[in-house]
């Protein structure tokens, strides 16, 4: 018997609701991939301060999904290096400025630059549980709003909490787009084939917002 799609839609809009789902993460293959990623991150960070003192530099900014955005010195370094002015790095003390590339000296440490890896994003470890980084999940099209899933908690205490957009969708639906090999949409795709890793436990939204709260209260007193 045809699936009544028009039938479908309708319904869909008067029952579909999106909402988020948490889960509390304490190992496995997040946690795994998380250590991975800050462990590279730590090497990477470590060759490019090296590079910075070699030069007569003393710090380096990376920007939070990865890149160097200056290296820090206490003066100006000369003509070889030119100025990085971004509001976003007003606040940092010091001289910021990356190697020109329009001469000699400013090429060569360019590509001894370029020789050492990027920061990688830390959210990269979503996909280790089968969520994509940075990409949209459920779309909320009236608001004009789409929802990616994005994690939180604290390395030091090797607790974590992943939040993933979700959105109720009639069961009818879902066995639809199931049958139909003729169709794509990402939303449902993404509904009828993720599930969580064994080692993600769900948790209400008031848990995560509780551990944050304390965690940041924690971090007020030890400083």
């Amino acid at each position: 018997m045809p699936v009544d799609q028009a039938g479908l839609q309708t319904k869909e809009l008067m029952m579909s609701k999106v909402y988020r789902r948490f889960f509390k993460v304490t190992d496995g293959p997040f946690v795994d991939a998380m250590n991975e990623i800050r462990a590279q991150n730590e090497e990477n960070y470590q060759q490019a301060q090296s590079l910075c003192e070699k030069h007569g530099g003393k710090s380096v900014i990376y920007w939070n999904r990865g890149g160097i955005a200056a290296f820090v010195f206490d003066e100006d370094p000369g003509r070889d290096w030119k100025l990085i002015r971004r509001k976003a790095l007003d606040e940092i003390e010091g001289v910021k400025v990356l190697p020109k590339k329009s001469c000699k000296k400013g090429k060569e440490i360019s590509k001894e630059l370029d020789a050492i890896p990027k920061h990688r994003d830390l959210s990269e470890a979503l996909a280790a549980i089968g969520l994509p980084n940075n990409y949209p999940l459920i779309f909320m099209c009236r608001e004009g709003k789409a929802l990616c899933a994005y994690y939180c908690g604290s390395h030091s205490e090797k607790i974590y909490f992943i939040s993933v957009p979700w959105k109720e969708v009639s069961n009818e639906k879902l066995e639809a787009y199931k049958k139909d090999s003729n169709s794509y949409d990402s939303e449902l795709k993404f509904l009828t084939e993720w599930n969580p890793h064994e080692s993600m436990e769900e948790v209400k939204e008031w848990e995560v917002d509780k551990y944050m709260d304390e965690l940041k209260e924690r971090a007020s007193h030890a400083n």
